[in-house]
């Protein structure tokens, strides 16, 4: 009886009391709520609750053990929230985050502190960026989102870190250079051919991973740590259980890859800055700036480490999601190898400029792949009364936009948007535009690396496909499936077992 006295008054009664506040989907059990389904499937019970308000696309809330979330599955309002920096905020993830990954509360706070605080500090050089060059008097943790933009936006430096950057993927991405990481022993191919089987999946790891993390924190790292790219794949496949809370004695996976890799960039932190000048000028200004206001190594390392997730979490999965759709499409193989082309000027030397602005067709499959394996989400909390959607949020409501809600509305991207349909973009070039297509988010927190990304994406594709001779393993093979199942805030994995099976060997490009 008391059961069926709290469902009608919190399903029913209150609903009718506070019309103009987003309705919770329903659930059997106070408190759980909607955990348990949020973890096994979080898209799936993002769409069933879209469905169960009649596809109305309203804000509408979930309960997640005791947390309520409201959820945006509407374009206009999550444009409407990515526009709001007024009342909704992102700095409640941020500190959050910076939590999870062990950061002290003293090194949080003075992260937030406005510049002048520290003006008097003799840890404070009068030539630091945070005071030479912040004219808006952003605090630390706000100052190193220019960072990135000036490290990853269009620009000299950009150009300087591509050239490095893509010299890296260019020489990893060599027949003699295939490792036993991920090439499969047990599946060889036709003998006397030349050819090696390899894993789709774990070659654009080991390649862009490795590329990456050369080219923003230079090689000292490896020299440190030769595990340090394992340990990382081991704490990148089960991070969802850190950010995500995960009770603790389920995640000893996760947090024993994150105590090593602190370590091993504790240690990194400590060597002298002038045996670290192959690190990009991103990672050494972030550490200059941090100690500069009395930050100490092992904090800093702890933000180091999420810096280095978020710059190899995504691109090696999207690499995968490509070349797999590319090699189980023969037309669009036939394609690409035709368009790319006169890219390819000599061995080591590929036209990016190229690649970029005469490729729609590559172009077009990078943006249709983004929109069918991305599960990022934006988060933000009201900090004050918000009208959203024509929904109120009170004060202190966390509220969340699920791009993948986005990109499978079938009133932007058409009937067929559950298919890949990569033309779909050249259609409409409007599309990619269209405050329906989120892939790096938007606003105040639209990913800074989204320029690098494409172009590392392009460069290892391309050169995959003119440098060698690719054909899938045994003629023909089952689509990888996306993992649905494990919460993703970026490109999804395929299934555990999933992969692409490709026999490669030397072609007769470059």
């Amino acid at each position: 009886m008391s059961w069926m006295i709290w469902r009608v008054w919190k399903f029913t009664i209150l609903p009718a009391l506070y019309p103009d506040e987003p309705k919770a989907f329903p659930y059997l059990i106070p408190f759980i709520g909607h955990a348990s389904a949020f973890f096994n499937d979080a898209d799936g019970l993002l769409t069933r609750g879209r469905e169960y308000f009649g596809e109305t696309r309203e804000p509408f809330s979930l309960t997640l053990a005791g947390e309520k979330l409201v959820i945006l599955t509407s374009a206009q309002d999550a444009a409407s929230a990515y526009k709001n920096t007024g009342s909704l905020s992102y700095d409640h993830f941020v500190k959050d985050l910076f939590q999870t990954y062990g950061v002290s509360h003293t090194t949080i706070t003075r992260m937030y502190q406005p510049p002048q605080d520290f003006s008097n500090e003799k840890a404070s050089s009068s030539n630091t960026l945070l005071q030479t060059e912040n004219p808006s008097g952003k605090n630390l943790c706000h100052l190193q989102s220019d960072f990135y933009k000036q490290q990853l936006h269009p620009s000299e430096r950009l150009d300087t870190l591509g050239v490095k950057f893509l010299g890296n993927i260019n020489e990893h991405l060599r027949y003699d250079r295939i490792s036993a990481n991920y090439e499969v022993t047990s599946s060889k191919a036709q003998e006397g051919t030349n050819f090696k089987t390899i894993s789709l999946y774990r070659w654009c790891r080991e390649v862009l991973v490795h590329s990456a993390t050369q080219t923003f924190f230079g090689k000292q790292l490896f020299a440190l740590d030769p595990n340090f790219l394992q340990t990382f794949y081991t704490y990148d496949s089960t991070s969802w259980k850190l950010l995500y809370k995960y009770p603790r004695p389920f995640a000893q996976d996760v947090n024993t890859a994150k105590r090593s890799l602190v370590s091993t960039l504790t240690a990194y932190l400590t060597l002298p800055s002038t045996s670290r000048q192959d690190a990009s000028w991103l990672m050494q200004t972030l550490e200059r700036e941090q100690r500069a206001i009395g930050i100490d190594t092992a904090n800093i390392a702890a933000m180091m480490m999420l810096a280095h997730w978020v710059i190899n979490a995504n691109a090696y999965k999207l690499c995968f999601w490509l070349l797999a759709y590319t090699f189980h499409t023969p037309s669009l193989l036939s394609k690409l190898l035709t368009e790319t082309a006169p890219a390819i000027r000599s061995s080591n030397d590929v036209d990016m400029a190229y690649l970029t602005t005469h490729c729609p067709h590559l172009t077009a499959t990078y943006h249709e792949v983004l929109r069918l394996t991305s599960s990022a989400a934006s988060v933000r909390t009201a900090e004050a009364p918000t009208v959203i959607g024509r929904k109120l949020l009170r004060k202190g409501t966390k509220l969340m936009s699920p791009f993948r809600q986005l990109h499978f509305d079938e009133r932007i991207f058409g009937p067929d948007a559950q298919r890949f349909v990569p033309e779909r973009f050249l259609r409409d070039e409007g599309l990619v535009r269209s405050k329906g297509f989120r892939p790096f988010g938007g606003g105040t927190t639209h990913c800074p690396g989204r320029f690098v990304a494409k172009q590392e994406v392009f460069m290892f594709v391309v050169v995959v496909l003119h440098r060698f001779e690719v054909r899938l393993a045994g003629g023909t093979q089952t689509f990888p499936s996306l993992e649905r199942k494990k919460p993703s805030l970026g490109v999804m994995d395929p299934v555990d077992g999933d992969d692409v099976l490709v026999e490669v060997r030397e072609g007769s490009g470059i």
